[in-house]
């Protein structure tokens, strides 16, 4: 049988601020049993809650970080001529 803990004893014992333990508990990452204005965590349970929350973050940030695959664009320059402004309307008509 696990350990039920309030949120200070729990932020004790783990280390995290108070701050955040109820934070965690009131976004849902760790679960509780509400008693009064109290929070009541299984210690067990938080912790496997925790560490599955934080390897989800490492994944999402990964992804994140990931080059994405872009198409090759034509390099933008303006030819030398002496038409400065019809280069610059063919390169408007170009998109670039």
């Amino acid at each position: 049988m696990s350990q039920k803990l309030y949120a200070k004893q729990f932020a004790e014992v783990t280390g995290y601020p108070l701050k955040a333990v109820k934070q965690m508990c009131k976004t849902g990452i760790i679960s509780y049993l509400p008693i009064g204005s109290k929070f009541l965590i299984d210690y067990d349970i938080a912790l496997a809650e925790i560490r599955t929350y934080q390897e989800s973050m490492k994944k999402e940030k990964q992804a994140t970080l990931e080059p994405m695959e872009l198409e090759p664009k034509e390099p933008f320059c303006i030819e030398r001529t002496n038409d400065f402004c019809g280069s610059l309307k063919e390169l408007l008509r170009k998109g670039a």
